[in-house]
């Protein structure tokens, strides 16, 4: 009887360590979809590139999307703003202008909530761009809003260095 009670404890165990291995491994799946996702995003983000650079500008739109869709998922940020910026300037080449400056105000709205400097300099340059060729705003304009996208990107900048620099 002893016997019986001790092999069947046994093969409890047994059962009991393989089921926490069993869910141990279910678990490092959903770890490694982020990285595998990452790599997705930027394969897409290339491969606009590359077809941005040879001219063929519905690939490329395609491709910045699909980044773009990707980067939302995995939430980063960054990579979502530049995918949004890159779709302004496919969208600048082939005359929409209403896509361009949609998505660069996108771009422009993240990159302010997200504190990204880089982004919002490189949105702001794009939409600067754009707008004089929508002539919906004049050349003086145009400088103004340079001056003040400076200015957004300097002070933006400057904020984090000093904040980094000398903590409170």
């Amino acid at each position: 009887m002893n016997w019986i009670s001790r092999a069947a404890g046994i093969r409890l165990l047994l059962f009991a360590a393989l089921l926490i291995l069993a869910g141990c491994a279910a678990g490092t799946k959903g770890a490694d979809e982020p990285p595998r996702l990452m790599k997705r995003a930027d394969r897409a983000a290339f491969t606009g590139m590359k077809a941005y650079a040879d001219g063929d500008y519905d690939d490329a739109l395609a491709s910045f999307n699909e980044a773009l869709r990707v980067d939302r998922s995995i939430d980063d940020r960054s990579a979502e703003i530049m995918d949004l910026v890159n779709i302004g300037r496919v969208s600048i080449v082939i005359g929409d202008y209403d896509g361009a400056i949609a998505s660069l105000n996108e771009a422009v709205g993240a990159a302010a909530v997200y504190d990204d400097a880089a982004g919002l300099a490189s949105a702001l340059a794009t939409l600067e761009l754009t707008l004089p060729a929508t002539g919906a705003i004049s050349y003086i304009e145009i400088v103004m809003f340079s001056i003040v996208s400076l200015y957004f990107t300097t002070t933006s900048a400057l904020h984090r260095f000093t904040s980094h620099a000398f903590p409170k």
